[in-house]
Formats: C-alpha cells, structure tokens, sequence
C-alpha cells in the first residue's frame, strides 16, 4: 500500500465519521425536541461539541479532497506538482463538478449551522436535509458506482444506501455514547423510553432501505459471481462487514423486544444504555471497514476465478490522463468522500 492509498483511505474514514457524526447530531437533536414536546429540550453539551467536531472534518476533507485526488492521478506524492493540477482538476473533470456541488453542500450546511447559533434565531430543517442529500450525492458520484454515468441506477442506489447507512449508525453512535446515557441519568424511564422508541420505530422503518440497496451494490460490484467474497480481498472485506452487520442488527433485536416493547423501568433503561452503547461501538468498527472496502478494487474480473492484486487493480480502475494542462478522470474507487458501503 502506497503513501497516497493509505492517506487516502485514511481521510475516507475521516470524512465518513464526520458525515455520520454531523447526521446523528442533528437527527439526534430533533429527536430529542419530540421527546421533550412544548419544553426545552433535555440534550447533553457533549453533542454540541461533536457535531461542531464532525463539521470541522467535514470541511478539513473537503479542502484536502483536490489535492488527493491530482496525487492519484499524477501517481506523484509531490505536494507543489499536484497543488499545480488542482486548477485543471476542477475546471475540466468529473471530480471537479462533483467537487463543485459538494463545496454547495458543506457552505450550507455551514451557513444554517452558524444562523441557528445566533441567540433567538430560528432556522427550518430543511437546509440541513438539502445539505446532507446534497453531500451523499456528491459521495455516490465518487464511489465505484460512477463508472456507470450521472444517475444512473447503481448511483442512485448508492445515494439511498449513503443516506440510509449515515441515519442509521450516526444516531445509534450518538444515541448509544451520548442521548440515551444523559436521559437514563437526568430523566426518569418513560423519557428514555420515549427516544427509544422513536430510535426503535425510525431504524425500521430505513433497514429495508439499507438491506435493499446494499444488495444489489453488492451483486453489481462482485460482477454477479457468488465466489467473489472468497476469492477477491473485496469480497473478504464485504464478509467482515457483513458479519459486525449482523452483530449490530442482533444487539438492535434485543433492544426492541427485551427493552422498548416492555415496560419501563430502571433496570430496563440501564440495560437499554448497555446494548445501544454496544451496537454503537459495533457501528465504529463497521464504518472503519467501510472505508478499507470502498478503496479496494472491487471483484469485476473473475472469469479464471482469480481475483487480481487489489491495489494494480486501484491504479488500472482509474482512467486518467494527465498531460500539461489537460486532466481527465471518471474514477472508480478512491475519493474522501466516497466510502459508506
């Protein structure tokens, strides 16, 4: 592995923990408005400071996001020479539009951010929504799905997998480290039986979502051949995933059947912290292997039921020419922001 694949991977990881930080904050804070109707909301100061955080890498990997992506072109780790092709990157590429439209979404997102900081001003949801829609976007144009072309099916099956996949672990992340420990100390069970069922209630209603979109990303990226995931370092990758997948569904069964369909209580609520903390640390690992899946080849060359070297595979997945003042690319595997499978 490279220096540029791995710092690449690195801010991958980065990026995805900023956007699913960002998204659970703030689903996690109009949650808590409807648990606490007609009264300030009860929220723990922690996750100020974690959405700020998560905001922060956001922007971070977004303004490092050119340079990266003129060092995987160039194949050079110079720091001037690919700063020298970051204009023509995003003049005359597909990773400069879509640079374009994430630099849209992550300039809203802030500005809504800082007017709602401001004493007494009030701003809708919908500017956060638009921003967050408009970021997974820009991640599904990144990902392997665009080798596809702009909109196309698997694009927006990766859009609705990003989404899907950023609710789900980012308020079980800031449920299970923050909300639901808060409320099980400062408010009586019934509060903490009131998230837990909006939690409960809204996981369900986006895992057909995720489960839906994840298979067919999946079958499409292993080429429609089964033994991919043992022949292919994707395809091991994706059963890792698969399994911690399976272990953060089983920990949110027990929490809807052994906690949140039965009556409240103290030693309930306390056991509740204990398995929503536990699937949120499953969730933590599960974004890090995400991130090592989405910039590995993945298993499109099995017809002599050989799986090549993931990182030749990388480099020859990428079509770019770079020559003077000309650079084009439609990239298949490595961006910051393109790696929530």
């Amino acid at each position: 592995m490279g220096p540029i694949l791995a710092l690449t991977i690195l801010f991958a990881a980065l990026s995805d923990a900023a956007y699913v930080g960002v998204t659970g904050c703030l689903v996690a804070i109009r949650w808590l408005a409807d648990t606490f109707p007609g009264t300030n909301p009860v929220r723990p100061p922690s996750i100020v400071r974690l959405y700020r955080a998560s905001l922060a890498a956001l922007i971070l990997c977004h303004i490092v996001r050119p340079w990266l992506a003129a060092a995987s072109m160039s194949g050079s780790s110079g720091f001037t020479s690919n700063l020298a092709l970051i204009p023509t990157i995003l003049s005359s590429t597909h990773v400069g539009r879509v640079w374009y439209v994430n630099s849209f979404a992550v300039a809203a997102l802030l500005v809504a951010t800082l007017l709602r900081m401001r004493a007494g001003r009030r701003v809708a949801d919908w500017p956060f929504v638009l921003a967050l829609i408009l970021m997974a976007l820009a991640k599904a144009a990144s990902g392997h799905p665009a080798a596809a072309g702009d909109f196309s099916l698997p694009e927006i099956s990766m859009l609705l997998h990003y989404l899907s996949i950023a609710v789900w672990s980012g308020v079980i992340i800031v449920s299970g480290l923050l909300i639901l420990p808060y409320l099980a100390e400062f408010s009586d069970p019934n509060t903490v039986w009131r998230y837990g069922r909006i939690l409960s209630r809204t996981i369900t209603w986006i895992l057909p979502v995720i489960l839906l979109s994840g298979v067919f990303i999946s079958y499409r990226e292993l080429n429609g051949k089964l033994n991919g995931l043992w022949l292919s370092g994707w395809g091991k990758i994706l059963i890792a995933k698969l399994i911690l997948v399976t272990l953060a569904l089983t920990l949110g069964a027990l929490t809807r059947f052994r906690c949140v369909q039965c009556p409240p209580t103290n030693r309930r609520a306390a056991l509740m912290v204990r398995l929503v903390r536990a699937e949120a640390a499953v969730m933590i690992v599960i974004l890090c292997v995400s991130g090592l899946l989405a910039n590995t080849a993945p298993a499109v060359d099995l017809a002599s039921g050989r799986a090549g070297d993931s990182n030749k595979a990388i480099r020859s997945s990428e079509t770019a020419n770079v020559s003077g003042d000309q650079a084009r690319v439609r990239s298949s595997s490595t961006w910051p922001l393109g790696s929530l499978k």
